[in-house]
């Protein structure tokens, strides 16, 4: 079986529920800004579609996605970093930073130990996963599109459309969405219970 290795570039999203911190890590191919170290805004990544994604947009449009699953009161989205992988390894270095501090949007409160995790198949065949930790969803059965509240279905919108710049690790685009899972993280549980 090939491996998939992360890239080639990422964007690493850091944020803060009640005093946990999380990344969400997710694949672009940046297409400007060929030195580190430089603002955001000098960077493009390349969108599905074939245009091209200002950096320092993406992450504050990001942000508002992330906002409408995560609590008002608990949660913080600090900071975004550009990575740059070698290709073909899991190596990775710093390229740039960007300040955001964004503070969740929903007033229901966190689901401590909560993850939801949709994942869709890629123009390529593959599949890819987006997670979000410490949200404010319940566990839950499986849910289809029809299910999902309207922020999800936001994200998920986001994901699959042609203004889309995020990669799955076979280096294509998501193309539909497989399912959409509001669950509880091992990992995240025994952090909070044990």
């Amino acid at each position: 079986m090939a491996i998939n290795y992360p890239g080639p570039w990422d964007m690493r999203f850091y944020y803060t529920v009640l005093g946990r911190a999380h990344v969400q890590k997710l694949n672009v191919n940046i297409v400007t800004g060929a030195s580190s170290g430089l603002t955001f805004d000098a960077y493009e990544a390349e969108t599905n579609g074939g245009g091209n994604y200002q950096l320092d947009t993406l992450a504050d449009d990001w942000a508002e996605l992330w906002a409408d699953v995560m609590d008002d009161g608990e949660a913080e989205l600090t900071h975004c970093e550009l990575w740059k992988y070698t290709p073909d390894t899991f190596d990775a270095v710093f390229w740039a930073t960007y300040p955001i501090a964004r503070a969740g949007d929903v007033t229901t409160g966190t689901v401590p130990a909560s993850q939801w995790i949709t994942t869709f198949r890629t123009q390529e065949g593959g599949i890819m996963k987006v997670e979000f930790l410490d949200t404010v969803f319940q566990p839950g059965a499986r849910q289809t599109y029809a299910g999902m509240s309207a922020q999800q279905k936001a994200i998920t919108d986001f994901v699959i459309s042609v203004g889309n710049p995020f990669l799955a690790r076979d280096t294509s685009y998501p193309w539909v969405l497989l399912g959409s899972f509001p669950g509880q993280s091992e990992a995240l549980f025994k952090e909070v219970y044990r």
